[in-house]
């Protein structure tokens, strides 16, 4: 399960995963969250963070990692980000992404491997980071915070 969100003031899209990690959840929490983005307001251009905090997962699978599922994301997101006003190039080589690890060890092993299998199948240039902590995620943004969600996780 999930809470997505973009805090247009801290220019962050905070993604919280908690309990039952489920297929493609990270990909979707992403894109239901940008397809509520205000192409007047430019919300595309209003983020330069993106956080996973997987921190909370409590089990986790390698269902929906294959290349064509990564080929697949990869186009909805490109539309989706030209459909909005921006211009997917521009976008990925600005955004730092940044996911928080899960601290239970078979979860974080499974999650590494999820990546490692997108990464090697996608063709995008984005620029990941693996941390250990919120507190990295602070010092490596310059926030002093991160947002909570209004229901908590």
């Amino acid at each position: 399960m999930f809470n997505a969100k973009l805090f247009k003031e801290k220019q962050l899209l905070l993604i919280q995963h908690y309990d039952e990690f489920v297929g493609a959840e990270s990909a979707n929490a992403m894109l239901d969250v940008m397809s509520g983005f205000s192409r007047e307001e430019k919300d595309i251009e209003k983020f330069k963070f993106v956080v996973f905090d997987i921190l909370r997962i409590t089990s986790i699978s390698l269902d929906h990692t294959d290349g064509a599922m990564t080929a697949y994301f990869e186009r909805i997101l490109q539309n989706l980000i030209r459909e909005k006003g921006g211009i997917p190039e521009t976008l990925f080589r600005k955004i730092q992404v940044m996911y928080i690890l899960p601290e239970e060890l078979g979860c974080r092993e499974v999650y590494l491997e999820r990546v490692r299998r997108g990464v090697s199948a996608e063709s995008l240039d984005i620029s990941y980071q693996f941390v250990e902590s919120t507190a990295e995620v602070l010092r490596e943004t310059g926030l002093e915070s991160l947002p909570d969600f209004p229901n908590g996780v």
